[in-house]
């Protein structure tokens, strides 16, 4: 049975109670002012879309290898986010998951990566470095769009 942390459950009782669900809901923490670095606990596996969007004081993710989907625009506008961990347990990158995380340098991507969805890390100026892996297949449009530090 799937159990899922919502919105409602993290203004009543904050992070304490993550590890007792297996779900990140769409929207939970959008916009969280508040949330500086988050340790995503291993009963996770998935996150929702907008999961994180908009959360300008995010530096740092560590998302475990329980975590299988990661949801369209989840960490889109993170503008703090320096590091990020991407763990093999997940194939496809969606669509703006990263975009405008401006403070993005390098970024590296597991072998396990099929697909990089469209507008991935748009807006990405600060993004200097990638390793793409022979496993992807697939690279979505305007992927690296804005992206003018990449060299």
């Amino acid at each position: 049975m799937s159990t899922i942390f919502t919105s409602e459950e993290r203004k009543q009782n904050g992070l304490s109670l993550l590890e007792k669900y297996n779900g990140i809901d769409d929207e939970c923490f959008e916009g969280s002012n508040d949330l500086v670095d988050i340790n995503i606990p291993t009963t996770i596996e998935w996150i929702g879309e907008n999961c994180f969007k908009e959360c300008t004081k995010l530096t740092s993710v560590t998302i475990p290898t329980t975590v299988t989907e990661i949801g369209n625009r989840c960490f889109k506008g993170c503008s703090s986010l320096v590091t990020i961990n991407i763990p093999s347990s997940i194939n496809k990158i969606r669509y703006e998951c990263f975009s405008e995380c401006t403070s993005l340098v390098y970024i590296k991507f597991p072998t396990s990566i099929t697909s990089i969805g469209n507008e991935c890390f748009n807006n990405c100026y600060n993004l200097k470095k990638i390793n793409i892996p022979t496993s992807i297949k697939e690279l979505g449009i305007n992927c690296f769009s804005g992206c003018s530090s990449l060299r």
